[in-house]
């Protein structure tokens, strides 16, 4: 954790450091993935008897949308939350063109103001939060290279609700910032990178980045 994350951090997040707001994650030796999913399924179910799990609170209306109309917590899905460190990288414009440059495909929102970075208790930078179908909160994931928490959380949630018929299969319907691009729609090159002149051939290269090619 930074100080300058902590510089965003609310009391929540003060508190959520003191007394965690997630499962314990270190399996042991002889465990099994099988057997550390059930750990969890276990962990959701004592969560939601004890009833004590925070509620995520709906997006605000003013946020600004990217890859889809604004959603509400009522399905599964991945959302990815902006909450930027500095001042320049609020504007939605910067936002957009990072999620062409890196094939974003997902849902991704723009909480300029860092709404629910306080709500959530959050205190670095990235952070996972894992929401139930009922709109309560199961574990935060901080840091990198966390895939197979992640991973066993989700297929434990994916168990424990599904089981309870609580999961909503409808499909979201997206509306991809790429195919509304018309830079992209229009230009056979995508986020170039590089030139390279070959003046002896009278030849010119280009990397393409998002293409993963040389054209020439």
């Amino acid at each position: 954790m930074s100080f300058q994350a902590m510089q965003y951090a609310s009391p929540k997040a003060i508190w959520n450091l003191l007394l965690g707001a997630s499962p314990p994650f270190g399996p042991k030796e002889e465990e099994s993935r099988n057997e550390r999913i059930q750990q969890f399924v276990n962990y959701i179910s004592d969560l939601e008897k004890r009833g004590t799990a925070t509620t995520v609170p709906e997006f605000p209306p003013k946020l600004d949308w990217l890859n889809t109309a604004p959603l509400q917590l009522r399905r599964f899905v991945v959302v990815g939350v902006h909450s930027a460190k500095f001042d320049n990288e609020k504007d939605l414009e910067a936002i957009r063109n990072a999620v062409l440059r890196y094939g974003i495909s997902h849902p991704v929102v723009n909480d300029g103001d860092m709404y629910l970075w306080r709500e959530l208790g959050v205190s670095s930078w990235p952070t996972f939060a894992l929401v139930g179908p009922n709109g309560k909160l199961i574990a935060q994931v901080a840091g990198e290279g966390r895939r197979k928490d992640l991973d066993d959380l989700v297929k434990a949630a994916l168990i424990y609700y599904g089981g309870k018929q609580m999961l909503n299969s409808t499909h979201i319907p997206l509306n991809l910032e790429k195919d509304n691009d018309p830079r992209l729609l229009t230009s056979p090159l995508k986020f170039p990178g590089k030139l390279e002149v070959d003046v002896l051939n009278n030849r010119l290269f280009i990397s393409d980045s998002n293409h993963n090619r040389i054209d020439a």
